[in-house]
C-alpha cells in the first residue's frame, strides 16, 4: 500500500488511506496483545499519521505509553511506578497485567518500608495493594505490619517513669518507634513529657 501510494498518489486515495490505517491499527493492537509495546507504539503512530483524530487509536497509544513509562521505573522508583500504573488502572483496569503490576508495586513499596522497620507506612501500602487485589499472603503481611505499628506506639507516660517502645524480637538491635521521657520541673511542680523518635537518633 505504501509503495502504491508512492507510485501513484491519485490511485483510489481514500480506499488506500482506509486500508493503510486499518493495517497499522490492527498490527499495533496485535503487538499490544503480545506485550511488544515499543513496536506497537510505532504502528499506532503510523495509524495516527494516516488518520490523526481517531479516538480509539489515541487511547490505545496513551495506554501503551503509560505502561512503558510505568515499567521503566520498576524496581527503581516505586512511587513513580505506582503513579503511572494507577493512572493506567483507572483508565483500563484489565489492560495487560496492570492490576497485578499495581498490586505488586504497592506490596514492594510496603516491603521497602518494612525493611526500614517503618511498620505503619508498610501497613498502609499493603492495605492499598489489597484494595486492588485481595490476597491472603498480602493480608497476612498487612496484619503483621499493623500489629508492629501498634506496638511501636508508646503507652501514656506515668510520672517518674519512662514509657518503653515495644520492639519485635528480631529487631532488638535496631532503634524503633519513640520514647517518652518525663522531666520534673520543680519551679512549676509539673512534669514535662519529651518524646524522642528513634529515627532521630541515627
Amino acid at each position: 500500500l505504501e509503495r502504491l501510494r508512492a507510485l501513484d498518489p491519485d490511485y483510489e486515495p481514500e480506499a488506500v488511506k482506509d486500508l493503510l490505517f486499518s493495517t497499522f491499527h490492527k498490527q499495533g493492537l496485535e503487538l499490544v496483545s503480545e506485550g511488544r509495546l515499543e513496536e506497537a507504539l510505532r504502528y499506532l503512530d503510523k495509524a495516527l499519521e494516516v488518520k490523526p483524530d481517531q479516538k480509539d487509536v489515541l487511547e490505545q497509544r496513551k495506554l501503551a505509553a503509560l505502561y512503558l513509562t510505568a515499567i521503566s521505573y520498576w524496581g527503581a522508583d516505586w512511587d513513580k511506578a505506582i503513579v503511572n500504573f494507577y493512572e493506567l488502572y483507572s483508565i483500563k483496569p484489565d489492560y495487560i497485567d496492570v492490576r497485578q503490576r499495581l498490586y505488586d508495586a504497592y506490596m514492594n513499596k510496603g516491603d521497602l518500608y518494612a525493611d526500614q522497620y517503618d511498620w505503619c507506612l508498610a501497613k498502609d501500602q499493603y492495605a492499598l495493594a489489597l484494595e486492588i487485589q485481595p490476597d491472603r499472603a498480602g493480608d497476612e503481611k498487612r496484619l503483621e505490619a499493623n500489629r508492629l505499628c501498634l506496638g511501636a506506639t508508646p503507652t501514656p507516660a506515668i510520672a517518674g517513669a519512662v514509657s518503653p517502645t515495644v520492639i519485635p524480637e528480631y529487631a532488638t538491635s535496631l532503634p524503633l518507634g519513640k520514647i517518652a521521657l518525663p522531666v520534673y520541673d520543680a519551679e512549676r511542680e509539673v512534669y514535662d513529657i519529651f518524646v524522642v523518635y528513634a529515627e532521630d537518633m541515627h
